[in-house]
């Protein structure tokens, strides 16, 4: 099945459905597939394994735990990778975001370097032990984001999700441990094509066509199914589109939206798009992925997190021209038909020149986006290939905001926060004005 359809296929049903059952066994003495539903509350004190840290939402839900005076100790599971060791990269990310550094000398957080693939996370045995003797919740967040690859490449993600479902059953906690799963929205990508009902509800959805399509997307259909019948305290969170934080100018400009931006900047015109925005800012997601763990009422199987004000597109193009007149001294762009703004990249020697990231997107070649990606690192969230559906179905979020009083609460995205967000762009030169309008001036 080719990566880029959308049209569910026989095979990718079929493939889907036995992924479901092949990773869904039953821990020894368990005669039911039915998950057990939370039935008791968080317990008192709280020690967390944490997969995906070094990522951006990683890293912001890594911050939250560590702030928790009821959280007494975090391990923090990532990847070997290229780009340094976990510490190196969590340091990193809190320097970038403006968090308390001190937290990670606290003694409260263990970094780890394992594969969750293997059966033992890839770890020394005694470690292993330490872990399963003293963890009461499992938090896996980790999971590549690559939109090229089938359903096969998952795979390895399947083993693990299951290996750290078999480390909760192995717990001394496991009657009380509770596991939460960061599902994405990409687990429902063909929920427009075959449901009626314009939001996608807070449960776990059984049948398999509405999460045929990209690989991506396809293997967090199956994540979900399995976590739901794993027999834990299992809450499964789908989470939307992110954006820039509201409580800085970070925004990583490897995310589609983002692109889309530099490169209308770098053309000299803007697209026009009619429907609204549900992104939710990295640091309001963290908050309400905080406030749902840490919750004393027992959680359902599934939350969607999505925005309760999504935000029209006009609000990112007086963003965009708030920046480029008052720091760039260039005229407000003008703004085309989203059809023809495409047409205009893929036919824009600029942008091949500079070989822009943009160049893929309209060429349906998402996949290769996120090659610097380390446990969702500076991931390209691209939950839906369709730019006239951004970012894709609507998620009804009613249970969501019984739970987190910050989501019920989140303000909208305003065009002061794009422009916030544009600047930064600007300074770190990922936006750039034609020079056939550029009138430069220092930020």
């Amino acid at each position: 099945m080719s990566s880029t359809t959308n049209k569910p296929a026989y095979d990718q049903l079929k493939h889907m459905e036995t992924l479901v059952n092949t990773y869904s066994r039953l821990p020894p003495g368990q005669s039911s597939a039915q998950p057990n539903c939370a039935k008791t509350a968080r317990v008192s004190t709280t020690s967390i394994l944490l997969t995906g840290s070094t990522g951006n939402l990683g890293s912001d839900i890594l911050a939250l735990l560590l702030s928790d005076p009821s959280v007494t100790k975090v391990y923090a599971l990532n990847r070997r990778s290229s780009k340094g060791s976990a510490l190196e990269r969590i340091k990193q990310q809190f320097k970038t975001k403006g968090f308390d550094e001190t937290f990670l000398w606290s003694g409260k957080v263990v970094f780890i370097t394992g594969d969750t693939a293997r059966a033992d996370l890839g770890l020394e045995a005694g470690l292993y032990e330490e872990i399963r003797q003293s963890i009461t919740m499992i938090i896996h967040n980790a999971w590549p984001i690559n939109l090229q690859r089938d359903l096969s490449y998952f795979e390895p993600n399947m083993q693990g999700l299951r290996n750290l479902i078999d480390l909760g059953h192995a717990s001394r906690a496991s009657q009380d441990l509770r596991f939460i799963f960061i599902s994405s929205l990409s687990a429902c990508q063909a929920w427009n094509s075959y449901r009626d009902t314009q939001f996608v509800p807070e449960n776990v959805l059984t049948n398999t066509v509405v999460g045929c399509g990209f690989g991506y997307g396809a293997s967090k259909h199956v994540a979900e199914r399995i976590v739901s019948r794993s027999g834990l305290q299992a809450t499964s969170i789908r989470v939307t589109q992110l954006c820039g934080r509201f409580s800085g100018d970070h925004w990583s400009p490897s995310e589609w939206i983002p692109i889309f931006i530099s490169a209308s900047i770098g053309m000299g015109i803007l697209p026009i798009y009619y429907g609204v925005i549900s992104c939710v800012p990295m640091d309001v997601a963290a908050q309400c992925i905080h406030e749902f763990v840490s919750s004393e009422k027992p959680l359902p199987p599934m939350l969607n997190l999505s925005h309760p004000r999504p935000f029209p597109w006009d609000v990112v193009v007086e963003g965009v021209n708030r920046t480029v007149v008052k720091n760039m001294g260039s005229k407000p762009l003008p703004t085309t038909s989203l059809a023809n703004w495409m047409s205009l990249v893929k036919k824009s020697k600029h942008m091949a020149e500079i070989r822009h990231p943009v160049l893929k997107l309209v060429a349906g070649d998402l996949g290769e986006l996120n090659t610097q990606s380390d446990s969702n690192k500076a991931s390209v969230q691209v939950d839906t290939p369709d730019p006239e559906h951004i970012p894709g179905p609507g998620l009804s979020i009613e249970l969501a905001q019984l739970y987190s009083p910050t989501l019920r609460d989140a303000r909208q995205v305003s065009a002061e926060d794009v422009q916030r967000w544009v600047k930064e762009w600007f300074s770190t030169g990922f936006c750039r004005l034609p020079t056939s309008i550029a009138n430069y001036a220092k930020l």
